[in-house]
């Protein structure tokens, strides 16, 4: 499978977190509309997960080289909140609104996971608290029902590049 781990990401100390799980909260309440979808975009006092977009597209450039931003590309991160009570999820891929898909796992309890289909077959992740993962817009995944009470939260990222999804993840 084409999934690219980067561990400790980015992590926050626990000031940090407060404001953070602040602005999530405010952005949900704000954006999320429980008809239309599962995710919601982080748009008001957004100027961290800005700095956390451009961290993303700093590692997909270690990653996969230099590339170049299409002019669609927006740099919006959208949160998914979710724990064993309120989850919602769905098989799906970004095939239509990206090349290159980020899921940084913001806070998550052991035990949560995502599922990915490959060849017909699905493959269990356990991501670790403030670790990226990194995979191209064709590869269908879901978030899995979270093992606790607590929210779990993870961003994603996309980037729409003008190179084919084929031409950045097979570079050596």
């Amino acid at each position: 499978m084409e999934i690219k781990s980067i561990k400790n990401f980015y992590t926050p100390n626990s000031f940090d977190r407060v404001g953070l799980n602040f602005i999530l909260n405010k952005n949900y309440k704000k954006y999320y509309d429980h008809a239309s979808g599962y995710n919601y975009p982080i748009h008001d006092n957004a100027k961290f997960f800005e700095k956390l977009y451009e961290l993303f597209l700093k590692e997909c450039k270690i990653l996969f080289g230099d590339f170049d931003l299409s002019p669609l590309n927006q740099k919006t991160c959208f949160c998914y909140r979710s724990n064993k009570d309120t989850w919602v999820s769905a098989y799906h891929d970004h095939i239509r609104t990206s090349i290159i898909n980020g899921v940084y796992y913001y806070d998550v309890e052991k035990g949560d996971s995502i599922s990915f289909l490959n060849n017909g077959k699905e493959h269990i992740y356990y991501p670790d608290k403030n670790e990226l993962l990194v995979f191209p817009c064709h590869l269908v995944h879901k978030p899995n029902r979270p093992v606790g009470n607590k929210y779990r939260y993870s961003i994603n990222m996309e980037i729409i590049t003008t190179q084919s999804v084929d031409e950045i993840f097979n570079r050596k």
